[in-house]
């Protein structure tokens, strides 16, 4: 976690833009790549991803062709009111992706533009079972206006709920909520069940599915119940067998131990997860074990991060819809805070190579 308190350089161009901007040091129209470049001394692609994020957060207008991007003065114009005070809550052990991170810098910028001040806090959230007294101190130390979960614990969402002030969660159990918590995210159930009728085309019997410490007990329960009623159809022909596990393992050097027993019980002809950190300690095992993937065994990860397209052979995934995620945020605060605004998106196909027929290759 200690990597995400860091600024990168696109979200520090992006804050000196803003300030510029605000100052009335930039006015009307915002420079070229080129001039933004020499100005700022920064590489052109630092420029591009800092344009985006702006583009996004409603600072500047959108690109047209021969015209540099309009400065979008009433969006940014500095407050007369006291600023508003988010905090945004990460789970110390639940590592996010790039792209979370991603997501988190992109909702940060718009709050500081828009509305005030961001701090972050983080601890074991899956460990605190009464999460009351954690909270409490939060409010006193921060006074926060807003709350912002990066993934919510199930057994979390009614003491938000009763804390009374705007909260948002960007994943976990968004969908428990009473009407009172807001957020955005997808079905875990539903998409496995979307999958599984993939799978069984395929001739998969035997399907493990491996979930992040986030995931809880009852979501296990969910997916078997989602999944109940074609794997019913289908064992008619047919035994097939559909396991789930969520490990709850810290340090790496421990993967290799637990993939070892896990597939050795299970004999999967395919892994399901939703965490690309198990896809890549999945497939690091297959590698040391000369397990080829997808001829010994398949593997979907529901999913997506940059460093998976590092990989050989290059891994079947599921990329959630990031820029949909902000604009439902963004309009959430624009909005007025309306309690239980959520949103659920579907996640888009990405094309790899570890999914095959089973007994082919």
């Amino acid at each position: 976690m200690a990597r995400l308190k860091r600024k990168s350089l696109s979200e520090q161009l992006v804050i000196a833009i803003t300030e510029e901007i605000q100052s009335g040091a930039l006015k009307g129209q915002l420079p070229g790549y080129r001039e933004l470049s020499k100005r700022y001394d920064v590489s052109r692609r630092i420029c591009e991803n800092a344009t985006r994020i702006l583009e996004s957060n409603g600072v500047v207008g959108a690109s047209e062709p021969g015209k540099m991007r309009a400065i979008l003065l009433e969006r940014i114009k500095k407050k007369d009111s006291a600023k508003l005070r988010l905090l945004v809550i990460f789970d110390s052990l639940h590592q996010p992706t790039p792209m979370d991170a991603d997501l988190v810098m992109r909702i940060e910028n718009f709050w500081k533009i828009e509305q005030g001040e961001v701090n972050r806090v983080e601890c074991d959230l899956a460990r605190i079972r009464k999460p009351d007294s954690q909270l409490k101190k939060w409010l006193e130390t921060s006074e926060p206006d807003c709350l912002l979960f990066d993934t919510i614990p199930r057994h979390w969402v009614k003491s938000v709920e009763e804390l009374g002030i705007p909260c948002y969660a960007m994943g976990g159990s968004v969908g428990q909520s009473n009407g009172v918590l807001s957020g955005s995210g997808f079905r875990l159930a539903q998409h496995v069940e979307k999958v599984l009728h993939d799978l069984l085309e395929l001739e998969h019997q035997r399907i493990l599915i491996v979930m992040g410490r986030a995931t809880d007990e009852e979501m296990k329960n969910e997916i078997h119940e989602e999944t109940a009623q074609i794997l019913a159809q289908h064992q008619r022909e047919k035994e097939i067998s559909l396991s789930a596990m969520i490990p709850d393992l810290i340090n790496p050097s421990d993967w290799a131990n637990w993939w070892k027993e896990a597939l050795l019980k299970e004999c999967p002809s395919v892994v399901i997860t939703d965490s690309v950190y198990l896809a890549l300690s999945l497939h690091n095992f297959c590698l040391a074990r000369k397990i080829q993937m997808p001829r010994d065994l398949s593997m979907v990860v529901l999913d997506d991060a940059e460093f998976l397209t590092w990989l050989a052979p290059l891994p079947t995934r599921y990329r959630y819809k990031n820029d949909q995620a902000f604009r439902h945020f963004r309009s959430w605060v624009r909005g007025g805070f309306v309690p239980g605004t959520t949103k659920f998106f579907t996640r888009n196909f990405v094309e790899g190579q570890t999914l095959g027929r089973v007994g082919e290759g």
